[in-house]
């Protein structure tokens, strides 16, 4: 009862330009729950809002981010399934002012301000829960959370698929081998003399026809 995964703060968490927030869930209740936040609560300037990832009443998936006014994008409803698992994100691009929600590696929503630098605070990231104190935690996720990333820019759309995908039953990425790198183990045969060149990420399959 009441368990999250608390993470001390450290300047490389305070994200204050692009960034992407990333977690499989399967939640097995609907409401406002905490999946990655780093969301303060005393005045600007001493502990602040900077980042979450949540989820919110109606099967709803929520991304906020804080400068000097608290802004909230959330999915429409019925957005996620619950007790299945699903894969969500979270992604701002400063260049543009552009927020985004993926889920299951499909655009949920966006929309599009003016760009701005997000507070810098010194609250620690949490997984599963809103530290609403110093050990007072709230919106307790109540569920599974997953394969939990964050990242410093913001993440392309394929980028994103990639991380959806690589749950899929089988995977072969063509890093110089034909192994599958799910834990189903299909493993492939190189035939008459694959190559193989720079791919999109990393290496890809070279095939001469």
């Amino acid at each position: 009862v009441d368990d999250f995964v608390r993470v001390a703060h450290a300047p490389e968490l305070n994200l204050t330009g692009s960034l992407s927030l990333v977690a499989w869930i399967f939640p097995t209740q609907d409401g406002n729950l905490s999946i990655i936040t780093k969301w303060g609560t005393n005045p600007a300037g001493v502990d602040p809002s900077e980042y979450t990832l949540i989820t919110l009443p109606g099967l709803k998936i929520g991304f906020n981010l804080s400068d000097a006014v608290r802004a909230t994008l959330s999915s429409p409803v019925n957005t996620l399934t619950l007790n299945a698992w699903n894969h969500v994100a979270g992604v701002y691009d400063q260049t543009t002012g552009i927020r985004r929600i993926f889920v299951n590696g499909r655009e949920v929503t966006e929309d599009q301000t003016s760009p701005i630098t997000i507070v810098s605070g010194s609250a620690d990231l949490t997984i599963g829960s809103w530290l609403a104190g110093p050990e007072k935690n709230e919106a307790l996720f109540k569920g599974l959370i997953d394969e939990v990333s964050i990242h410093n820019r913001a993440l392309h759309e394929l980028e994103i698929q990639r991380l959806y995908s690589a749950s899929a039953e089988a995977r072969w990425p063509g890093e110089g081998n034909a192994n599958d790198k799910t834990r189903s183990g299909n493993d492939g045969s190189l035939v008459k003399g694959v190559n193989f060149a720079p791919g999109l990420v990393g290496q890809a399959f070279s095939f001469d026809g």
